[in-house]
C-alpha cells in the first residue's frame, strides 16, 4: 500500500499548523547576549573604526598631537541550521491514536531553539575569531600600537573571591586607546550545575562556617554556620544556561542595549519545509519533516565579558 497525495497533504497541513504556531513564538533568550545584525550577501560583518585618541594637556606653545583610528572587523559565513526527522510511512497510515500529530507538535516546539542554540553553541565553543583576531574569551586581546594585551579569560572555578576578581577585571579592561573601559557587570551566566553557587554568591546573605573559636573555617573542624550580609547582593542577574558546559561561567556588562558581546544575522529565518516528493516517500517508506534557517554568528565585543569558558 502506498501513501496517496491526499494523505500527504493532510500530514503536511498538521505539520504546517504546528510549525506556524510555534515559529511565530520566537525564543529570544539568546538576545540577552547577542545582537542581530544585517547580512551582506552571505556574510555577517561586525566591527568598525575605533579611535586611538588619548587625553592630553596642551602646554603653552605646544602643538596638538593627533592620534589615528584603528579599523577592526570580522566576517562570519551564513550557514544552514536545521532540525530534521523522519517517520515511517506505515506508522502514519496506521496511526489511530494521534501520536504522530503530538510528535510533530513537540518537534515544532524544539524548533524555537534553532537560532538560540546555534548562538550558544558557537559562544561556548569559543573558536570563532572576533574583530581583533582572537576568540571571544582570550588572554591575548591586542590593543593600541604598543603591543598591549587584555585578558578576559579566567582559569578558575566560580567562587565568591573569583566573582570579586572578575568584577574588577571587567571594569579594568582597556579600549583601543589604552584607557580603562570601566564596564560594570550586570549578568552572571553559568552552566546549570553552577546555578546554586551563583545565587549563593550574588544573594542577600552568604553562609559563613565557623569553628569553636568563632573564626571562619571552611574545613573539617566547622562547628556552626551563620549568615553574613553580602556586599555584592543584587549586583548581577544570574542566568542559568543549559547549553553551557559544566563548571563554566562568565560575567557580562550589558547595560548598553545596542552593544552585545556576540552577533548574529538571519539570511532566511526558520521555516517548515513540507515533504512534496510522493514518489520518493513511497520508495523509501519514510516521510521527512524539516525546519531550516540560514544563520551567521560570531563574536563582536569581547570587552563586555569575563569568565571561564
Amino acid at each position: 500500500m502506498t501513501l496517496n497525495q491526499s494523505a500527504l497533504d493532510s500530514i503536511n497541513q498538521i505539520a504546517s499548523d504546528a510549525f506556524g504556531n510555534t515559529l511565530h513564538e520566537t525564543d529570544d533568550s539568546h538576545m540577552i547576549i547577542s545582537r542581530e545584525g544585517v547580512i551582506s550577501g552571505t556574510q555577517l560583518v561586525v566591527g568598525g573604526a575605533q579611535s586611538l585618541a588619548q587625553q592630553r594637556t596642551q602646554e603653552r606653545g605646544e602643538q596638538q598631537t593627533s592620534d589615528r583610528v584603528r579599523v577592526l572587523s570580522a566576517s562570519y559565513e551564513v550557514k544552514p541550521v536545521y532540525r530534521r526527522f523522519v517517520i515511517d510511512r506505515l506508522d502514519v497510515d496506521g496511526d489511530q491514536s494521534g501520536w504522530v500529530g503530538s510528535m510533530i507538535a513537540g518537534f515544532a516546539e524544539e524548533a524555537q531553539q534553532l537560532g538560540g542554540r546555534a548562538i550558544w553553541d558557537a559562544l561556548v565553543a569559543n573558536t570563532l575569531l572576533g574583530p581583533d583576531g582572537v576568540a571571544l574569551f582570550s588572554n591575548s586581546h591586542p590593543f593600541s600600537s604598543t603591543g598591549g594585551t587584555n585578558d578576559n579569560l579566567s582559569g578558575n572555578a566560580l567562587s565568591a573571591p573569583e566573582y570579586a576578581t572578575a568584577r574588577a577585571a571587567l571594569r579594568q579592561l582597556k579600549a583601543e586607546n589604552g584607557e580603562v573601559l570601566n564596564t560594570p557587570a550586570t549578568h552572571l551566566f553559568v552552566s546549570a550545575d553552577l546555578e546554586g553557587k551563583a545565587k549563593e554568591i550574588t544573594g542577600a546573605t552568604r553562609i559563613i562556617t565557623v569553628d569553636a573559636s568563632g573564626a571562619i573555617d571552611p574545613g573539617a573542624s566547622v562547628l556552626a554556620a551563620a549568615g553574613a550580609t553580602n556586599g555584592y547582593a543584587g549586583d548581577s542577574i544570574v542566568v542559568s544556561v543549559p547549553f553551557m558546559s559544566s563548571a563554566t561561567w562568565f560575567l557580562a556588562g550589558l547595560s548598553r542595549p545596542t552593544v552585545r558581546p556576540f552577533a548574529h544575522g538571519w539570511l532566511n529565518r526558520p521555516e517548515y519545509i513540507p515533504a512534496t516528493n510522493l514518489d520518493e516517500i513511497n520508495r523509501t517508506g519514510e516521510i521527512p519533516f524539516l525546519v531550516q534557517g540560514d544563520l551567521a554568528v560570531g563574536p563582536s565585543r569581547w570587552e563586555l565579558v569575563y569568565g571561564k569558558m
